[in-house]
């Protein structure tokens, strides 16, 4: 089996874990604000799934990061937009294991992430997730895992679909 690819026959979270890179931000959230959070989530409309060039959605993907860069260096980011950087995890549609950037995260604690998927188009995931606990990756690096409370079903599904694109990558030698 791949380096890439960890999975389970027994995973009871029932979804294939891949090794990937994605753009992340991260903050904590209050329990005060996790009611409002959550009706935002799982009421958003379905966004239409349009048919783009490949090479188009990675460079306009690439423009809107560098964008995204500026403004925060600037000063001029929407309020309450979270900074996202690249960060390699481990990746399923139940949760991630993330490098423990902030070890100081409390298990049971709620935090907002938003990260985008490179899917093509790209895909933003905006969704609420507990602390499952301090472990260390695949490396033996510390990490925190994190499991997914409140997330829009599209965005489960272009998980799983992302997933699945790595997964097929790493059996054909193309990762």
């Amino acid at each position: 089996m791949s380096a890439s690819l960890e999975r389970s026959a027994t995973d009871r979270r029932g979804f294939f874990r891949v090794q990937t890179r994605v753009r992340l931000g991260l903050r904590p959230v209050t329990p005060e604000e996790v009611a409002g959070l959550r009706s935002e989530i799982l009421q958003r409309e379905p966004s239409p799934r349009p048919k783009v060039d490949p090479g188009l959605a990675d460079w306009l993907t690439r423009i809107e990061e560098k964008l995204d860069q500026l403004l925060h260096d600037a000063g001029r980011a929407a309020p309450g937009a979270l900074r996202k950087q690249e960060h390699s995890v481990v990746l399923s549609g139940s949760g991630l294991l993330l490098p423990n950037v902030e070890a100081t995260r409390e298990l049971g604690s709620t935090l907002l992430l938003e990260f985008d998927l490179p899917l093509c188009p790209r895909h933003a995931v905006r969704c609420l997730a507990v602390v499952a606990g301090n472990r260390p990756d695949a490396d033996g690096r510390p990490a925190l895992a994190l499991g997914f409370c409140c997330i829009h079903e599209e965005d489960r599904d272009a998980i799983v679909r992302h997933t699945l694109v790595v997964e097929r990558r790493s059996f054909s030698g193309a990762a």
